[in-house]
């Protein structure tokens, strides 16, 4: 179930300072940052550096935030050019430490480098450029996730696409529109039919899962031309079907595109690149897109309705609306056929 709200942390500026100085000997000053479960502070010492503090929603499991942290530092190793923040230490030497909130309850707290770059929903447009340079470090990042195990990232996730069907099913009902229920009800349909069977058969790896445009940042190479350099926040982890990384990071960058199949056939593109999907993953990734939009929509209609002063809920609520309604009218079988000549099967 999503979160409820009471386990969500709500800390102070003052009191977010006070955890910098006391753990980490860090003296600056804290502005929040949007977040969904968590709370986030962003960190300016006197000399300009920044740090980013979380503080884990209560119901947060160790194992998963140690998951996270090892996750990110086996991308580092790996690969010093995938940009992932890096995880301190406190004084005592700890990388995860708890701290007592309101109540009773205990809250577990991290701190992290800040990483250089803009979110790519801060940018203006989104060129072919950036959209294959999106797919192609993600693709990269899932090669280098490959190779990685942590006990943490074997979980039930809502936002997991293995459990689409069962979480679109669940949240459905609070959908008031006829029309919208509707078409999320025709994508679901083909989802339990076309990819649900062949669930078994696709490649698996831990995943980041959630390729946002404010979770993954851009810098700019020359004037008017960014590509993809970083990624931050790994809450969505989990080992899954690696293809579902792709079709997450599609699903956002499509969302208030003009031609969002050409969109998405740019990230396809750099990721197949990158990291060679099969002939079987070509062909279900269509169907994932849709149904990761349909994931969003249910979920984000019900965590609105429980907690409608928080706007981060809702960003991306209405333009995943549109896209579903636009893509409505895109023949299935002619998206399978754009992907597969991207990436140049003869399917």
């Amino acid at each position: 179930m999503p979160l409820l709200i009471e386990e969500i942390p709500k800390f102070s500026l003052d009191e977010a300072v006070g955890l910098a100085r006391k753990f980490y000997g860090i003296d600056a000053s804290a502005t929040e940052l949007p977040s969904y479960g968590d709370q986030n502070f962003l960190l300016r010492d006197s000399g300009g550096i920044r740090f980013v503090l979380k503080i884990a929603n209560s119901s947060s499991q160790r194992d998963l935030l140690d998951a996270q942290n090892a996750a990110m530092a086996h991308i580092g190793r790996a690969d010093s050019t995938l940009r992932c923040p890096e995880v301190l230490a406190t004084l005592a030497g700890d990388k995860l430490t708890m701290v007592p909130g309101a109540g009773s309850s205990e809250y577990f707290v991290r701190m992290l480098t800040y990483l250089p770059g803009v979110p790519m929903g801060e940018l203006q447009s989104h060129s072919q450029g950036l959209l294959r340079s999106l797919g192609s470090f993600f693709g990269q990042l899932d090669g280098i996730l490959e190779g990685f195990s942590h006990p943490g990232t074997v979980r039930d996730l809502e936002w997991d696409l293995r459990h689409a069907a069962a979480t679109v099913r669940t949240y459905l009902p609070h959908v008031a529109e006829f029309a919208a229920r509707s078409l999320v009800e025709t994508y679901l349909s083909r989802f339990e039919e076309t990819v649900v069977p062949v669930l078994p058969d696709l490649r698996t790896s831990v995943i980041h899962n959630d390729g946002n445009d404010y979770n993954v940042l851009a810098e700019e190479t020359e004037p008017h031309n960014h590509v993809v350099t970083g990624v931050i926040d790994f809450g969505d982890m989990v080992k899954t079907c690696m293809v579902f990384e792709l079709a997450v990071a599609a699903a956002y960058a499509l969302l208030e595109k003009p031609d969002p199949l050409s969109t998405v056939t740019h990230v396809i593109g750099g990721y197949h690149s990158a990291n060679p999907l099969t002939e079987l993953e070509q062909s279900v990734l269509f169907d994932l897109i849709m149904m990761r939009l349909c994931v969003s929509v249910t979920i984000s209609t019900y965590q609105s309705k429980q907690n409608p002063a928080n706007e981060y809920l809702v960003i991306s609520q209405r333009p995943a609306w549109n896209a579903l309604n636009q893509l409505a009218t895109v023949d299935p079988s002619e998206a399978r056929r754009a992907i597969h000549a991207t990436c140049g099967s003869n399917q």
